[in-house]
């Protein structure tokens, strides 16, 4: 029986379980596909987001102009070419359309105004906290009451935005003032402290939850001041919320503070010490989040400490050691430092009339199949502190490898010949990998010749010195399910950026490159160029194309996918 031939209802739930690109195909391909999903209106979420779809031209589709009318939830965060003007046409057939994601985008907070306008179901909202294209600009009161006049109307927002505009300004209170929110979110990417002038208002504003994201991905020194110096918590009396903070500069270095309510249920759940929090006179730095619940509003109840446990996973990955017993299968997210085991000393050997041998020390096997016997997929961080005198490597016949999708491999050690083949090979439903490569031990070579063998990986970072672009690019090109890949040249001086083209003809779902190196601001401008003409070339408008200094690591959808530091939203 073909496909077509199938009853209608399992083509519904084949439907359901397909992304935006294969429904598209399916769309344009097939008769009865498009007058299923014409008749049934079952399409009602649409993720243009971290994917081939992510250009405003998606919203030119029939496909899409097809599914509008259904569509409850919208997701175009990221999508690089997208503006107001491409995107008002779309608004007037989005007839039912609750959740709009536009973060990170070139839509800002005044074009909201026009945007709900057209399509006045929106209840959810998420939109970067700027209001054009200049930062030093003072905001009309007539603007500023016009933003009260609509955010009044939704029940979720989330801000995205820089330190001083969310944290030290009235400007959010401002406009959130007549709100009654559900949910609040701030997502702090950058630390500017350029504020944009606005005018005061009344100390007001109404959640249910809050969240607050400090996301300065790998800089650990970044420091922001005690909360009770910033207008946002000043403002806020702490009597009136439960509260958690998560003070996370890397992932082996974190504090966490809560009120009365959380201290019991934390340390059960993630043996973490808490600190009791009364107050918000801690000080903050690094990555962070904080969490506020109205108790007005709030019923703490066990649905809602179910609900908590399973957000909370994802911000406290399990520390383990190697104990060889299977550990606790609630957790997905687990790292270690590997140790070499101890064994007794080596001693020189000496045969009658030959000179004296040092039995050489064998290569480190990491296996890990009995701490994770129980579970079926896994995340894993390795974070190796240089004290390891022997090479590592992996075997065939470890299973565990079988049930990586991510992995992160970060820290000084020497890695044995074989270790990235085995890898690549074993490693069957691996999805995520960042390799951080010693500075005295580059992995380049190893990756480039190996990285062919795997058919599953989708996001590749990789952190070296003195990167071989060309014949990494080569590398990738038979890598047809690459997706997101991050390459970041450590040199202390320039690099050479090779011409993409071949890799982006042959990926066919690679949506992002960014290139971190040694640059300034014309090698920089000479180095995209090599990109963007590769992306013309190939004409793949979804394509996110960008070239960084090696020190420069903002926080942004295409980073959030290498799980550089545990603390994100959710």
């Amino acid at each position: 029986m073909s496909f077509v031939d199938l009853p209608e209802e399992i083509i519904i739930i084949i439907i359901k379980h397909l992304d935006m690109m294969s429904l598209n195909n399916l769309y344009t391909a097939c008769d009865r596909v498009r007058d299923i999903i014409s008749m049934y209106g079952i399409i009602k979420t649409c993720n243009m987001s971290l994917n081939i779809m992510a250009t405003v031209q998606t919203l030119k589709l029939d496909f899409f102009k097809n599914i509008s009318k259904q569509l409850q939830e919208l997701n175009m965060s990221g999508i690089v070419d997208l503006n107001k003007n491409l995107l008002l046409p779309a608004m007037s057939r989005l007839k039912n359309l609750n959740v709009l994601n536009v973060s990170y985008t070139n839509i800002n907070v005044l074009d909201i105004i026009d945007i709900y306008e057209l399509c006045p179901t929106i209840k959810n909202i998420s939109v970067n906290f700027v209001f054009g294209k200049s930062v030093q600009i003072r905001l009309l009161k007539k603007q500023l009451l016009q933003c009260q006049d609509v955010f009044k109307n939704f029940e979720c927002v989330h801000f995205v935005g820089n330190l001083t505009n969310l944290i030290y300004s009235q400007l959010g209170p401002f406009i959130l003032q007549k709100a009654r929110l559900k949910t609040l979110k701030y997502s702090i990417t950058e630390c500017e402290m350029t504020p944009y002038e606005n005018e005061e208002c009344e100390d007001m504003i109404n959640f249910d939850y809050f969240a607050v994201y400090l996301l300065y991905s790998r800089n650990s020194n970044v420091y922001y001041g005690f909360m009770q110096e910033m207008y946002l918590f000043n403002m806020l009396d702490f009597s009136k919320y439960e509260v958690i903070i998560i003070v996370r500069p890397n992932l082996q270095l974190f504090a966490v503070y809560a009120s009365v309510l959380f201290t019991d249920f934390l340390n059960d759940n993630f043996h973490v010490r808490t600190e009791t929090l009364t107050d918000f006179s801690i000080s903050l730095s690094g990555n962070v989040c904080v969490m506020m619940w109205n108790k007005s509003s709030t019923t703490f109840d066990d649905k809602f400490f179910t609900q908590l446990l399973n957000k909370l996973k994802q911000l406290f990955p399990c520390n383990f050691t190697t104990g060889k017993m299977p550990l606790a299968s609630k957790n997905d997210w687990y790292y270690t430092t590997p140790k070499e085991p101890t064994v007794p000393q080596q001693y020189d050997i000496y045969d009658t009339g030959f000179k004296k041998k040092r039995l050489a020390l064998s290569n480190l096997v990491l296996n890990y199949d009995e701490e994770f016997a129980d579970k079926n997929e896994l995340q894993l961080s390795l974070q190796f502190d240089g004290q390891m005198k022997s090479a590592v490597t992996l075997s065939v016949n470890s299973t565990y490898l079988r049930k990586l999708t991510y992995l992160s491999l970060n820290g000084t050690v020497r890695y044995s010949t074989e270790f990235f083949n085995i890898l690549f090979r074993c490693c069957e439903n691996l999805v995520t990998l960042v390799v951080e490569a010693p500075s005295l031990c580059s992995c380049l070579s190893s990756i480039s010749r190996s990285l062919p063998l795997n058919r599953n990986i989708k996001n590749l970072r990789l952190v070296d010195r003195r990167i071989d672009f060309k014949t990494l690019f080569s590398s990738m090109s038979q890598c047809k399910t690459l997706e997101n890949v991050n390459i970041c040249d450590m040199s202390s001086d320039t690099f050479d950026l090779s011409d993409p083209l071949t890799m982006f003809k042959k990926c066919d779902n690679l949506y992002c490159l960014y290139v971190y190196g040694p640059v300034s601001t014309t090698n920089r401008t000479k180095k995209m160029q090599i990109l963007k003409k590769a992306k013309q070339k190939c004409q793949k408008l979804h394509l996110n194309v960008n070239v960084f200094i090696n020190t420069q690591m903002a926080y942004d959808p295409y980073i959030d996918v290498f799980n550089l530091n545990p603390i994100k939203p959710i």
